[in-house]
């Protein structure tokens, strides 16, 4: 399928609506040039936000923006993808890209990766999920990913779009010009890596403190930059095909997902001075542990959504596991139901967990003092004086969170439940 794209490059004002106003100017010459995509830069109408409280100000205006570009979409028959402030007072502000459809549908995808130098994650909420939008022209489907500015330097989100089969990559920026060269390498590298065609939009010139670079680009599917901008405003419009992606990937295939050696949870259960030196590279790498504990004797629905809350607080996981010996102390004899091998085998095997390792003593002390995490994670029925372990890793610089159980069930219980039923 052939279809005419275009990427918007803008040079943000102090004044929204002269912004809005020249935004709107180039969507006119882009459609008038036949391009049926387009896209806009990053939070477009006022760039980046510093501020929480002018990011709701901000807020105000996306209903009203958003109503102006679903007519500009219907009446042009386009489809844009732009930079815009979503949430509310109530769940907290995300810096969003909306997918907007001729049919007055509109789709969003907020921003996994926040900018800590711009202090996004200050003002806004992490995104937790990536988002694909799906259109027909003429009957062919057409798949698209949404990324957003520092999207680009984390490739595991463009992978994860290109093991789905998404054919286009849609990038909406605010890069400065300090780092432009990396901005042109990145794009380059996302595209020919995941062979997808990419579209990416950035602001150009300086707003506030901030200049920023330009480089709107087109790119294809094996590389080659198909259009690109300079410094300067305006629109490039290039026709793509996706029969070139297709020959790309009939040459030779590298969007695929990795091979089984990159999920054998057996190499996740590590011995402790093993995992020492891996925790001590990783911190090195300025990532950050998430460490709890816990027997996970029968593995149930509470402990998966728990497990899976404690990994998104940092960078990798690190289960404690207590050996059958130190359950057999704690919880009596007839405990546990289940061998610390296949405990262990069953825990790894979850995507969220990125390490156990099991401990002998009652408690994990020795784990936590050896491995000094950043974050200490038990559940929300704990009182944080209670937690082994709690007051060393403050000490230390790190955290404690306490987790609530999102489902009310407990090995303890599924035990009772099945001994009743014979």
């Amino acid at each position: 399928m052939k279809l005419k794209v275009s990427s918007c490059q803008l040079k943000i004002e102090d004044d929204i609506d002269i912004t809005f106003q020249k935004a709107f100017g180039l969507l006119n010459r882009a459609s008038q040039k036949g391009a049926r995509l387009i896209v806009l830069p990053e939070l477009f109408p006022y760039g980046p936000v510093f501020e929480k409280e002018k990011a709701y100000e901000f807020l105000e205006r996306t209903p009203s923006i958003l109503e102006e570009l679903r007519a500009f979409s219907r009446d042009k028959r386009v489809f844009i993808a732009c930079g815009l402030i979503s949430g509310s007072g109530d769940n907290g502000l995300f810096n969003s890209q909306f997918f907007i459809s001729p049919d007055g549908k509109v789709f969003r995808y907020d921003k996994i990766n926040l900018f800590p130098p711009f202090k996004e994650d200050k003002v806004f909420l992490k995104g937790d999920a990536p988002k694909i939008f799906s259109i027909k022209i003429k009957n062919a489907p057409l798949t698209l990913g949404a990324m957003i500015c520092f999207d680009l330097r984390f490739s595991e989100l463009s992978r994860y779009y290109s093991f789905l089969g998404v054919n286009v990559l849609l990038l909406s920026s605010l890069w400065p010009s300090s780092r432009i060269s990396n901005f042109r390498t990145l794009l380059r590298a996302r595209a020919m890596e995941n062979q997808c065609f990419l579209i990416a939009s950035n602001a150009w010139g300086k707003k506030g403190e901030i200049n920023f670079g330009g480089a709107s680009a087109i790119i294809g599917p094996d590389g080659n930059v198909l259009k690109e901008m300079e410094e300067e405003e305006g629109i490039i419009v290039s026709e793509i095909d996706t029969r070139r992606q297709e020959d790309v990937r009939n040459f030779f295939n590298t969007s695929r997902p990795p091979g089984p050696w990159s999920f054998d949870p057996e190499k996740k259960v590590l011995g402790l001075n093993e995992l020492k030196e891996i925790v001590k590279m990783r911190k090195r790498a300025g990532q950050k542990m998430v460490f709890t504990n816990g027997c996970f004797d029968i593995l149930h629905a509470g402990h998966i959504s728990y497990l899976k809350e404690a990994r998104s607080l940092g960078d990798f996981l690190v289960v404690g596991l207590n050996s059958d010996e130190s359950i057999r102390r704690i919880k009596g004899e007839k405990r546990p139901v289940i061998s610390e091998e296949q405990r262990s085998l069953v825990l790894s095997s979850l995507s969220f967990v990125d390490y156990v390792v099991i401990f002998n003593e009652d408690t994990p002390r020795k784990l936590i003092h050896t491995l000094s995490p950043d974050l200490l994670v038990k559940g929300a029925d704990w009182e944080e004086e209670d937690i082994v372990g709690a007051r060393f890793v403050k000490e230390h610089g790190g955290e404690v969170k306490r987790i609530h159980f999102k489902v009310d069930i407990s090995t303890t219980k599924i035990i009772e439940k099945i001994a009743r039923s014979f």
